[in-house]
């Protein structure tokens, strides 16, 4: 089996990977492809075509949906914990200078756009250049991870991964020092004798000139000088981890995007040939020349001669332009709320929190799919650099339908707490809860800032009447609604 070798399941997603890819890029790539993606009318030669497709207008509904849910996730950045002696390693976790907040949310972007991505941990070799002798964290995109092999392990009771290659596009040196070429290679981790071996393969010239694949590099990673029995690559999907691919998330938000634009074509191509009114003209010699302008008369001999505007009238472009409003809402149902137009009058807040559940599900679900790989990730690197695998933890935002919290929920804790109807902890959380409280500040630092400010707790609990204990009563059935 040659190393350019793919997996079946790569070779059955690829081209909604390239779809979803391309439509995620915008205009420029979309109309790049051309009538890949924007099939030629009947008739049209190349200068009609390209004119068509110029006046086609792409609505980037699918991009601005994986900025929305991804910035509705990162906008608090996840919380790492690491033994203090590796705890900087989140200020660059590549060693290339990209902090793990940066990495963490190109990682969520890659499985909402594809619904797939690779992260491995490696280990410079010793004396490689001004690289600290440390882990760091590399991604895969779904596209450059070609193929891989599990197998069932007796020693470790599961399938394990036994087998990975991604593909690489690495600089060379060449004959200009101010232009660097570029070689594809592939790196080809695999477990031999529950040993694991890394081999970098190139493309490179045989004698007749003809491309071959040779061998530039041969490693066996060590901890703490000895060989790693394991292959430190997850894969990350839409909600596993396993190796099987899952599919794209948005694919169906991707595909009515497409067919929008194909829309917009039409309706932009219609309103071209419609739009400006256009003179004819009956009963004058075809030799006549005819201008139009002020102080300009049309005389013909003919008295049965006509002169006349051709305007558009019926009903083609108003259903062209209804398909395309009908299509943007089915946008907004398949992931593109910000692009929904908002309900006239107030939506009550439990309508919002309804009509968003189907898209938090499946949010909810690559959440806790990318936490769990990337706290593997993060243990894998504590691991390598000799502390315990379990002393990473990483928890990433679930918040992800914004809950602030109304006045009147607002004012009935108030009350309930200054009537001893709740505990401060109580109103602290549901503070946090409508994102009222200081980023990363706990209930017991939130106590010690008051008393530092002179300001006190004590809500005078315990002396209250009957009163006051229907006050109580009647603030705590308030909180929620």
């Amino acid at each position: 089996m040659p190393i350019d070798s793919k997996h079946d399941q790569y070779n059955a997603r690829i081209k909604q990977w390239t779809m979803c890819r391309d439509v995620a890029a915008g205009t420029d790539q979309i109309k790049e492809k051309g009538t890949k993606y924007l099939p030629m009318l009947s008739g049209q030669d190349a200068n009609e075509y390209n004119a068509y497709k110029r006046r086609a207008d792409f609505y980037g509904a699918f991009a601005r949906t994986v900025q929305g849910i991804a910035g509705a996730v990162f906008r608090r950045p996840p919380t790492v914990e690491l033994p203090e002696q590796y705890a900087d390693y989140t200020d660059d976790i590549t060693l290339e200078g990209l902090p793990f907040d940066v990495f963490a949310r190109n990682v969520f972007d890659e499985v909402l756009t594809v619904g797939r991505v690779g992260v491995y941990a490696d280990m410079p070799t010793e004396g490689a250049a001004d690289l600290p002798l440390r882990p760091y964290a590399v991604m895969v995109t779904a596209e450059n991870i070609i193929n891989w092999r599990s197998r069932w392990s007796f020693k470790h009771g599961r399938y394990i991964l036994d087998m990975v290659v991604i593909a690489e596009t690495v600089d060379v040196a060449g004959d200009d020092q101010y232009q660097a070429d570029q070689t594809d290679q592939f790196r080809v981790m695999e477990l031999e004798n529950d040993i694991l071996v890394v081999r970098v393969w190139q493309k490179n010239k045989d004698e007749v000139g003809k491309d071959k694949w040779v061998m530039v590099s041969e490693t066996i990673p060590r901890r703490l000088g000895v060989a790693l029995e394991r292959i430190p690559f997850r894969f990350i999907n839409v909600t596993t981890l396993t190796p099987d691919v899952q599919k794209p998330p948005l694919l169906d938000l991707a595909h009515a995007n497409l067919s929008h634009y194909r829309t917009s074509a039409d309706l932009e191509h219609g309103r071209h040939y419609t739009a400006l009114p256009t003179p004819w003209v009956a009963g004058f010699p075809a030799s006549t020349e005819l201008r139009i302008g002020a102080n300009v008369a049309w005389v013909s001999d003919d008295p049965n001669a006509k002169a006349g505007i051709l305007e558009f009238t019926g009903q083609g472009l108003g259903a062209l332009e209804n398909a395309a409003e009908q299509k943007e809402k089915r946008m907004a149902i398949l992931g593109a709320r910000m692009l929904e137009s908002q309900p006239r009058g107030v939506e009550a807040a439990d309508t919002v929190r309804l009509r968003q559940a189907g898209e938090a599900a499946t949010v909810q679900g690559m959440i806790n799919a990318i936490e769990a790989g990337l706290q593997d990730l993060l243990g894998w690197m504590v691991w390598w650099a000799g502390g315990s695998q379990d002393d990473a933890i990483l928890e990433i935002n679930r918040d992800v339908i914004e809950t602030t919290l109304p006045p009147q929920e607002l004012t009935a804790l108030t009350q309930a707490l200054q009537a001893g109807g709740i505990s401060y902890e109580t109103y602290y959380y549901n503070l946090q809860r409508g994102d009222l409280t200081r980023p990363d500040i706990d209930v017991d630092e939130e106590k010690e800032g008051i008393s530092n400010d002179g300001g006190s707790l004590d809500t005078n609990r315990g002396n209250t009447t009957p009163e006051d204990n229907a006050e109580i009563a009647a603030a705590v059935n308030n909180i929620g609604g």
